[in-house]
């Protein structure tokens, strides 16, 4: 009897180890530990880091950018061609005037260029700070301007003082100094402009005014407008007037 007794005991003693045993291994196996981390770059949610979350929004400002700078980089083309078809009569008349030998303009043809770079200018108002090569542009139309308007405002004394039969050397000089340096800031916006449009995939784009005699101003390469030159960026070939 008491062997027997032993012996239910010793089988439930084991039905217990055994089943408690079991008990443990399935709770370990289908609950994660209480230390648990999530995978690298997550958090324990699946939600996204500080990290990320910098990452994606640098991203997104990155392309807000490209997009301002593309929209800011087609308005100065439709503005500076507009600038060079306003610009380009007169350019050409105070051209004439730039040669050896050549007196100042009428006072009527004078004050005509005034107001039309005058208006130009008033029309060119404040511009939006944009890529490094929309500002470099953009700042050779300023100084373009600001060098037609002081030569324009000459030619117009220097026709003045000729009316009035006083010698117009020195402000003619003047003038024609300052219409040279005028269009040689425009070229060198121009011939970024150009190499601009082409690194855009646009292709070649000529915004260039007409040649002063003795400016040395960079002129148009060869490259048809809106085709990409085919050997590379390097190859253009932008010549400068010299003297004429």
């Amino acid at each position: 009897m008491l062997v027997a007794t032993a012996l239910v005991g010793v089988a439930v003693g084991l039905g217990a180890g055994l089943g408690i045993g079991l008990g443990g291994g399935d709770g370990a196996s289908a609950q994660p530990s209480a230390g648990a981390t999530a995978p690298a770059g997550t958090s324990a949610d699946g939600a996204l880091t500080d990290e990320e979350r910098v990452a994606q929004r640098a991203a997104e400002l990155r392309e807000e950018s490209a997009a301002r700078d593309a929209d800011a980089f087609d308005a100065l083309v439709v503005e500076v061609e507009q600038v060079v078809a306003d610009l380009s009569p007169v350019v050409e008349g105070a051209a004439e005037h730039a040669r050896e030998g050549a007196g100042p303009p009428s006072p009527e043809e004078a004050a005509q260029w005034v107001v039309t770079v005058d208006a130009v200018s008033a029309a060119r108002g404040d511009r939006t700070s944009a890529g490094t090569d929309v500002n470099l542009v953009g700042t050779s139309v300023d100084a373009a301007l600001l060098s037609l308007e002081a030569s324009t405002d000459a030619f117009a004394q220097a026709a003045a003082l000729a009316e009035r039969g006083d010698d117009p050397t020195g402000t003619q000089r003047t003038a024609v100094g300052a219409l040279r340096s005028g269009v040689v800031a425009w070229s060198v916006g121009a011939t970024q402009l150009d190499a601009s449009s082409v690194e855009r995939g646009l292709g070649h784009l000529h915004a260039y005014l007409p040649g002063v005699p003795g400016s040395g101003a960079i002129t148009a390469d060869d490259e048809a407008e809106g085709e990409a030159h085919q050997d590379g960026d390097a190859e253009h070939d932008h010549d400068d007037e010299g003297e004429q």
